[in-house]
């Protein structure tokens, strides 16, 4: 039991913080990371010139 608890929490801790996407009920998280890469994405084929630096996500 306790080394299937270690993976996951190893898995989870990996991917970043994980921020929730929705109200408590909906069940939907999202890694801080993955929400980086896609502002990352809108920026550039969105905004010629403008570039996203360091970024911490906030609720």
């Amino acid at each position: 039991m306790t080394d299937a608890w270690t993976q996951v929490v190893r898995h989870q801790v990996g991917l970043g913080r994980l921020l929730p996407l929705g109200g408590p009920g909906d069940g939907a998280w999202i890694a801080e990371d993955a929400a980086g890469a896609a502002l990352r994405v809108a920026v550039a084929d969105g905004l010629p010139g403008v570039r996203l630096g360091a970024l911490r996500i906030g609720l």
